[in-house]
This record gives structure tokens, sequence and C-alpha cells, in this order.
């Protein structure tokens, strides 16, 4: 099926199914680059993704905190879902984003490339960084993402991400989930 590739400003659209990418629960990680991902668009990889995304973090609105909180801090959560989380949440945000907005144009558009491999997960980090330094948002600390990012360094000074799959990618994902206020955030 022919996709229409022109750019229009992305929308989150609900979705409670998904024709899921990964198939019989294997992993298979997320391309920006691929041409079957469609960020922005209501077809594609992406947006199955991110469908199937939601529907594994949406549970009834008292319970929606913690439950991401316990996921984003999981050291099993794939780094390439986080990434898609950071995604939602700065698509979420819209204008209030400032410069993750910019972020999230550049990793649409593949500058960043793929997202899987060491390179394009170093230019990610890095970007997120800069991201983060220049936003000056910290989340109020009794917040939910405030107390994540807390738990989160507790974790860390624990030892409990060594070992894991890009442990400073996966810190940088984190920290700027956290920023976006993703915890907080209907996505």
């Amino acid at each position: 099926m022919a996709v229409n590739k022109q750019k229009t400003t992305p929308s989150i659209a609900s979705s409670s199914s998904s024709s899921s990418a990964r198939g019989m629960g294997v992993l298979r990680a997320h391309d920006w680059t691929s041409p079957d991902w469609n960020w922005g668009y209501a077809e594609g990889t992406a947006h199955d993704l991110a469908a199937e995304l939601r529907g594994k973090l949406s549970v009834k609105k008292e319970d929606l905190e913690d439950r991401r909180l316990a996921w984003v801090l999981d050291p099993a959560t794939p780094v390439d879902d986080l990434l898609l989380a950071l995604a939602l949440a700065i698509q979420a945000r819209g204008a209030n984003a400032e410069n993750f907005a910019g972020f999230l144009t550049k990793l649409a558009d593949t500058e960043y490339g793929d997202s899987i491999s060491p390179s394009s997960q170093s230019s990610i980090e890095a970007a997120l960084s800069e991201a983060v330094i220049t936003f000056d948002n910290e989340p109020p600390k009794d917040s939910p993402d405030g107390v994540m990012l807390k738990t989160f360094y507790e974790k860390l000074s624990e030892g409990i991400y060594e070992g894991s799959p890009s442990p400073s990618f996966r810190k940088s994902l984190i920290i700027s989930c956290a920023t976006m206020r993703f915890v907080g955030l209907a996505c």
C-alpha cells in the first residue's frame, strides 16, 4: 500500500488495537530510517508500535502514573521503546516541548540514523543532553516525574542498570522522559 510521504504536522491518534510489528512477543528494534516507519502518520510501523505501547501502558487513571514509573525504570524495558515513549511525550506536548520538538523533527527525518546502532545512539544521546540542559525545566521533586528522577538516580547508584543494554543511552532517555513529564502525561 502506498503511503503519502508529504510532510504534515504529526498527530497522536488514540488506538486500542494494533497489528503488532513485534510478532509473537519477539523484540524487533525500532528503525526510524525504515520506509515502513512513517512517524506521524496513521499507518506504518511507528503507528502500530505506538498503539501497542499505549495499550501496554494504559490502565485506570489512578494507576497510570505508577505503571508508567515502573515501566520506565525497569532495566528490562527496551531502550527503543523508551525512545518511542519519549517521542510520544514530545509530540503530545507540542509547542510546550521547546527544543525537544527540534530533536523529534530531526529524529523523524532520520538525521540521527536508525536509533539502533551505537553511533546513532551516541548522536541521540548528545542531542538529548543538549535539549535537557537548554530546556531548564526540571520536574518538581514531588511530581510523578520528579519521583521518577529521584528513584532512577537511586537505582543508578545501586548499579541496577549495569550490564543492561546501552546504559548511558538509557540514562539520557529516562532523564528526557522525566523532563517531558512522560509519567504524568496522557499520550
